[in-house]
């Protein structure tokens, strides 16, 4: 379409020149040129013609057009890729009983052993957990993310008297079969009874594994017995 029209207006222009090139020399009343004014005019209307001609030719893109023209394009940014989920942390291993367990299972035991020992209910300070059982006698430890037991420490440290002494055995016999889940009390002093005399002063912890729990007995002048319970 913009060829055909710039043609034609093309095409007027020269014919309209033409004819005022002739009406310069010979009037041409019929034409609306009768004098050298009408000519002049002829040429001004060739001329405009001429002009609206190279307005309507259509142009050729160049390279740089054509780079343009690419360059505004919209283009679709690609898809963000699904987030992936991180490695899950590793759980921690844990002890085969909760806080609440061991301490029904030891006050069975300590009942049984006619101990006036009862464990009421752990405090628990995030995954800290504590129970004093007197002045002398606790328990400390933490739980991990499935609320089991992660660890425990028997602590137990004595006045100076055979029977004190014979109490902090007690109590760490009856927690060995507690975490055992041991009924039979005669199966309880056995174990740790070995353990305290494997101990020797300035030679480390003396060490043994039961039941998938590993227990280490040291003792010390500030806190005297220590009985420690971790998964093996």
């Amino acid at each position: 379409m913009q060829d055909s029209l710039a043609g034609f207006t093309l095409l007027a222009s020269i014919v309209i020149f033409g004819m005022s090139v002739v009406a310069l020399f010979k009037p041409l009343p019929k034409l609306w040129m009768p004098d050298r004014k009408g000519a002049l005019r002829g040429f001004g209307v060739a001329a405009v013609l001429f002009v609206a001609t190279a307005v309507i030719i259509p142009q050729p893109k160049t390279e740089k057009g054509q780079a343009s023209a690419q360059a505004v394009q919209p283009t679709v940014a690609p898809a963000e890729p699904a987030a992936t989920v991180g490695p899950v942390e590793e759980q921690q291993p844990t002890l085969e009983f909760t806080p609440p367990l061991f301490a029904e299972r030891f006050n069975a035991l300590a009942k049984a052993a006619d101990k006036p020992w009862r464990i009421s209910a752990f405090s628990q300070e995030k995954t800290s957990i504590k129970y004093m059982l007197s002045d002398h006698l606790g328990f400390v430890g933490n739980v991990g993310s499935n609320g089991n037991v992660q660890g425990l420490m028997v602590l137990g440290s004595g006045d100076g008297t055979l029977s004190s002494g014979v109490d902090v055995f007690m109590v760490m016999s009856i927690a060995y079969c507690a975490a055992n889940d041991l009924i039979d009390l005669k199966r309880c002093g056995p174990p740790v009874l070995k353990l305290t005399q494997d101990f020797k002063e300035g030679e480390g912890a003396s060490k043994m594994v039961a039941n998938n729990i590993k227990w280490t007995f040291t003792r010390n002048d500030l806190m005297g017995s220590i009985l420690t319970l971790d998964p093996a």
